[in-house]
């Protein structure tokens, strides 16, 4: 293949991929901060391969001389481009002001301005001649005659290249995953224009060509690769990373068969062993532990961390596009305040706030707990009805902030004697019912005579002086497996407990 013929198709093929990616980036400029940038320098190559490709294969000096000011709208916005591209895509998402783009493209603006009146001055190049004027192609060469201000676009240019690369290479050495793929990719595409620049700048092509053009054609390639591979204007993948490492809650990210994908820096906090995992692992072995598994229904778990138990709960979320359902995001929420608040609201819709035992409410439900245990399991069970004796007398010759303290110390003294299983209940007022899982009628007794006598003993202090106060109990059970409703044997014990107050209270009686 001749020469010309080769560059012409190197030249055509670095155009064509540079416009197709800048038509494919415009189409998603709404989904992406990167796509607008990197389109524009695309275009930018496109001019600057399409016009060169031109310029070498001119019919005579003046064509080529005319060519290579066209060229040099291309060239010298390509820095600018990649600058602002290479920003947008490691997640700088705010536009740049209108005055900030306005003051990168100064030096381009004037740089086109003297390469078109490049003859009436030299500021660019002092000399344009070509080549090789017998050869094959047109190659234009200063002969090292290159004007000051050649030089300060070209440190201008390697500035903004240097820039745009620093801020890929530094984002790429805190990726993670498959990300960090899409970023080599990348970081490899930008370095290509490069050689091409400095074989420009030393004179080190073949034939003094300038084959920047062509290696950003490979560089063009390469971004193409990593657009279709990891769906780069979808939603960049490196600002994903840093919004995901923001979050607080875990995020999980699997595929369609269940194996890890990433995972952010909270949820490696919650879950060591994900920090370990590499990428592909079988997520349903790795998260079994926690009793997760990808894809099933929202559920808690709870993980000793720094001494405490702390809670969470999981949730899974299809990730989808529109090629249909892509993988599963697990969500892991720590919601140990929420636990934390719940079993305080708990403890106070089910606890008397003065005594700090169950209230009424509560005792129903633990006793039809019980009893249908004790009816289960074929075990005894036996309940206690308690009324202070002469309650409504503390209260008015002492004043109420005695009463309260009264009930307070008689609480106090029934938890001094009762088991660990036994259930103190305030039943209203001055009523207090115990509950005495697997305990004979007669045992329940024993028990409940010690309770009394403890109560009996206590001395209760208050700002009217010291007193004491004594207690009725009725009590009543089952010996076997409890066979009555849980009414009716409230209603027993409240008979026995009349009893012993007809019988002279501060006494308990045993239901027959």
């Amino acid at each position: 293949m001749q020469l010309a013929t080769l560059t012409i198709v190197a030249g055509s093929a670095s155009a064509f991929a540079s416009g197709f990616l800048a038509f494919f980036a415009l189409g998603r400029r709404r989904d992406s901060a990167a796509a607008l940038p990197f389109a524009c320098l695309m275009l930018a190559n496109l001019v600057y391969a399409a016009v060169y490709t031109l310029e070498i294969n001119s019919p005579d000096l003046a064509t080529a001389v005319a060519r290579i000011k066209v060229e040099y709208v291309g060239v010298t916005f390509v820095p600018v481009f990649w600058f602002l591209f290479a920003r947008a895509f490691v997640n700088e998402t705010r536009p740049m002001s209108a005055g900030r783009l306005a003051l990168l493209s100064i030096v381009p603006v004037i740089t086109i301005a003297l390469m078109w009146t490049n003859e009436a001055h030299g500021l660019v190049y002092r000399t344009l001649r070509l080549r090789d004027p017998e050869g094959p192609l047109t190659v234009l060469t200063s002969g090292g005659a290159r004007g000051p201000w050649f030089w300060v676009n070209t440190v201008y240019l390697y500035i903004l290249m240097f820039l745009g690369t620093l801020a890929i290479v530094a984002q790429l050495s805190r990726a993670s995953g498959k990300f960090r793929g899409q970023l080599l990719s990348i970081s490899v595409a930008v370095i290509l224009p490069w050689i091409g620049h400095v074989l420009l700048l030393f004179n080190l092509g073949p034939y003094d060509l300038d084959l920047t053009p062509f290696f950003t054609a490979a560089s063009g390639i390469l971004f193409a690769l990593s657009i279709s591979r990891f769906s780069m204007f979808d939603l960049a993948p490196i600002a994903r990373e840093v919004v995901l490492d923001a979050i607080r809650d875990g995020v999980v990210v699997l595929d369609r068969k269940g194996r890890l994908v990433d995972a952010n820096k909270a949820a490696k906090a919650i879950f060591a062993p994900l920090a370990e995992a590499p990428v592909g692992s079988d997520a349903a072995s790795l998260l079994a532990p926690l009793g997760i598994a990808p894809g099933a229904a929202e559920r808690g778990f709870a993980l000793a961390s720094g001494g405490e138990i702390r809670h969470y709960r999981a949730s899974s979320v299809p990730v989808r596009d529109e090629r249909g359902e892509r993988g599963t995001a697990l969500i892991i929420s720590d919601t140990t305040e929420t636990a934390a608040l719940l079993a305080r609201l708990e403890k106070l819709v089910a606890t008397d706030e003065l005594t700090q035992v169950d209230n009424r409410r509560r005792f129903f439900e633990r006793a039809e707990r019980e009893l249908e245990m004790a009816k289960r399991r074929g075990e005894p069970i036996s309940f206690a009805m308690m009324d202070l004796d002469h309650f409504k007398r503390v209260n008015d010759e002492r004043g109420h902030a005695a009463g309260d303290a009264a009930l307070v110390a008689v609480c106090g003294a029934c938890r001094s004697v009762l088991r660990s299983t036994d259930i103190l209940c305030r039943y209203g007022g001055e009523e207090f019912v115990v509950i005495l899982p697997d305990a004979t009628p007669q045992t329940a007794l024993e028990i409940i005579e010690r309770v009394r006598r403890s109560i009996e003993a206590a001395r209760i202090r208050s700002d009217s002086g010291e007193f004491t106060v004594t207690a009725s109990f009725g009590v009543v059970g089952s010996a076997e497996a409890p066979y009555l409703q849980l009414e009716d044997y409230l209603r027993r014990s409240d008979e026995a407990m009349y009893r012993a107050k007809a019988a002279g209270r501060n006494r308990s009686v045993l239901y027959a």
